[in-house]
């Protein structure tokens, strides 16, 4: 008797667990489009070798499509890397800067400022929370979660079961879904995300756009990253990629950069110095293609062996 019902425990239990590792299996499957290269992308970060990275880049895809990292290795001999990833708001981008710094010290980070008014704070599981699962648990991720979800404990279960949120995605699966993961091919392109394609775009006047003050929001995760990285001993460069986007807060950051020792480079106003060509240079409205990018890590490449001493 004692047998037969230990056994029908051990069925329960194995079987439950089978269950288990078949749902977290099948919201893998079901990632949202797009976020298996995020993830990706962030499991070849963890996997460098630590204190191994001079300089990092951090931002939203304008900075993961927008700086050849592998360039600026090449050409300039730095040992840099690109963190930045799809679609980030500039919380986001905080979690990327203080994930970074529990297996990296840097001696410079390049920080893209294009969405620096912009914060997630929704409340709603999207594919840019989504990809943060692959950054493991600590102080600023639960922060950073706690800004996204509030108190809702569904989305926490969303978020590490991802089957039960995504199960309607069984019509927006694409050939992504089905590759192994390549972290590899993300560590040879040190982080880069690169693409041929060209799409001419007519971009605006950065002297005439109009400028704004910063946001209380946008100001606390600044002071937050510059705490961190002083800490470090880190050098802050902020810098805007040529795009469509209006960058109304240029003014309000290089004020800001100055007032805390940090530097601000709007590559919009450097575009003729780059040599930057919006008619052959850009992939899209918001992206460089591999041409820009280049460009850009020219520029800032040159800088920083201009201006530091790694």
């Amino acid at each position: 008797m004692i047998g037969k019902k230990l056994g029908r425990v051990l069925g329960f239990l194995i079987t439950t667990a089978l269950i288990l590792v078949l749902g977290l299996y099948l919201g893998n499957f079901l990632d949202p489009p797009y976020t298996s290269r995020s993830l990706d992308a962030i499991d070849a970060f963890h996997d460098l070798e630590e204190d191994s990275q001079d300089v990092i880049v951090y931002g939203s895809s304008h900075a993961w499509k927008g700086c050849d990292t592998l360039r600026m290795k090449k050409k300039y001999g730095l040992n840099a890397y690109n963190y930045a990833n799809n679609w980030q708001l500039f919380n986001t981008t905080l979690l990327f800067l203080q994930d970074s710094f529990r297996t990296q010290h840097p001696k410079v980070v390049l920080i893209e400022t294009i969405k620096v008014d912009q914060m997630r704070n929704d409340n709603d599981l999207n594919g840019e929370i989504y990809y943060t699962r692959a950054i493991s648990d600590f102080e600023g991720k639960r922060e950073y979660l706690a800004e996204c979800f509030g108190d809702k404990i569904g989305n926490y279960v969303s978020y590490y079961f991802p089957i039960a949120l995504f199960h309607d995605n069984w019509d927006q699966i694409t050939e992504e879904n089905y590759k192994e993961s390549d972290p590899e091919s993300w560590e040879k392109a040190r982080g880069y995300n690169g693409s041929d394609s060209a799409e001419p775009q007519e971009l605006p006047d950065p002297w005439r756009v109009r400028q704004k003050k910063l946001p209380k929001e946008s100001l606390k995760i600044l002071d937050k990253m510059v705490a961190l990285c002083k800490e470090n001993g880190t050098e802050i460069i902020f810098f805007t990629v040529p795009c469509v986007a209006k960058n109304n807060y240029a003014d309000a950051i290089a004020d800001y950069a100055e007032e805390n020792g940090c530097v601000y480079l709007n590559l919009m106003t450097a575009m003729d110095e780059m040599g930057m060509d919006p008619s052959t240079d850009m992939q899209d409205g918001d992206h460089l293609n591999n041409s820009g990018a280049a460009k850009v890590a020219d520029y800032l490449g040159s800088y920083i062996k201009e201006h530091y001493d790694l």
